[in-house]
């Protein structure tokens, strides 16, 4: 939802430049400070002048109009079934009693009108920083997420797209660490809000200061204490379906699935094949599949390749589902362009170029490929992703 590029390189044709205390919605929220930039909008930090609580007030551009209703719409269904007997049975019966919904809450939604032009606008809780964020902490400091961590933040993602898929039915097609985003506690939304009404000033927490833990510093004094006590969300429902829809081009390449290249028809499951690729990640600041290509069709063909060394050719009648397929496969299952392949063992490569243990290797070398099944219909669902023994342990 939320990048940390600078103001200037955030312009874009149709967004609205709003201004430091200007009063949106009847004077209801006013314009704080500039949090980030969305895929099509920019993120402000505001202040609801009625409660005097502060939100996230995303602000759509107006050439993405049709987009913002669609996701607008998703968010409303992400709210509504909250409290939904669905929810909490298996709440009680899958997952465990009082669960959240590991999805970004939206608190408010409005048309903000200027000079004839319509802007959507989306007020939402604050979230922190993305996972990529915390990805890109630990690379800088030579290491990567823990298991015990990495596990836990997979547990929180699951919990979200059993949400998600099975009480909303709702496919979020984008999933990847940009998307998931952490939860500030309250001392951490104060930390923020401070320095954002300080006007002398800014408190700055020096790192050197702090010496338990690993600790990131977010938006200069904002303190993540990183531990498994940290909650997760899915955000950026930008690119979200609904299940009896299907859209052309959905997710982004590396986190692609079979059936989006191809162009077979997708269900929720799309989404555990991102999930998978995005696990890897977390524990070795690497891309499982990371495809290169002077054109859209050599990255695909790449990642396809790449695809079969992993887990094995297609099956020809998984292939016969695509419009695409006869673009990168002949006739007898055959990759079209790239021929020379080779095995790739995930387990050899995490304790190779990973230094995992052999045996923490191999569960999460099970636990990856449970998920990667070429065809859908062999893919596990959200739920039973989250009873795999690598989750439960």
């Amino acid at each position: 939802m939320i990048d940390q590029s600078s103001y200037s390189d955030s312009i874009d044709d149709g967004q609205y430049e709003a201004k430091i205390g200007e009063k949106l919605k009847n004077n209801q929220y006013q314009i704080i400070k500039w949090l980030g930039d969305g895929t099509f909008s920019k993120v402000w930090l505001v202040k609801d002048l009625i409660n005097l609580h502060y939100y996230a007030l995303k602000i759509q551009s107006s050439q993405y109009s049709d987009a913002a209703i669609e996701e607008i719409d998703v968010l409303k269904i992400l709210i509504q079934n909250e409290n939904s007997p669905q929810w909490l049975n298996i709440q009680q019966n899958n997952i465990g009693i009082k669960q959240e919904t590991h999805c970004v809450k939206m608190i408010d939604s409005f048309v903000h009108i200027v000079d004839d032009t319509l802007h959507h606008c989306v007020v939402m809780e604050i979230l922190g920083p993305t996972l990529l964020d915390l990805i890109r902490f630990y690379e800088k400091k030579n290491t990567s997420i823990n298991i015990k961590l990495g596990r836990e933040i997979t547990r929180q993602i699951l919990i979200g797209l059993i949400y998600v898929h099975d009480v909303c039915q709702i496919i979020h097609t984008d999933i990847k660490p940009e998307n998931i985003m952490i939860e500030l506690n309250e001392i951490q939304l104060k930390q923020l809000i401070n320095e954002d009404e300080t006007d002398n000033r800014k408190k700055i927490v020096k790192r050197n200061s702090i010496k338990n833990g690993d600790i990131f510093i977010w938006k200069e004094n904002v303190i993540i204490n990183i531990n498994t006590d940290l909650k997760f969300k899915l955000v950026d429902f930008g690119n979200a379906c609904q299940t009896d829809q299907q859209f052309e081009e959905i997710q982004t390449k590396e986190y692609k699935s079979p059936e989006s290249i191809i162009q077979a028809i997708y269900s929720t499951n799309t989404d555990i094949w991102s999930l998978a690729c995005v696990v890897f990640e977390i524990l070795t600041n690497n891309y499982l599949f990371k495809p290169e290509g002077d054109s859209e069709e050599e990255e695909m063909d790449d990642l396809l390749a790449m695809m079969i060394e992993l887990i094995g050719p297609p099956t020809q009648s998984f292939l016969t589902k695509g419009k695409r397929s006869s673009q990168y496969f002949e006739s007898n299952g055959q990759l079209k362009r790239i021929q020379d392949l080779q095995k790739v063992v995930l387990s050899s490569t995490l304790v190779e170029d990973y230094e995992f243990l052999e045996d923490e290797a191999k569960k999460l070398e099970e636990f990856i490929l449970f998920a990667l099944k070429w065809d859908p219909l062999e893919r596990p669902s959200s739920q039973i992703m989250f009873m795999h023994p690598w989750i439960q342990q």
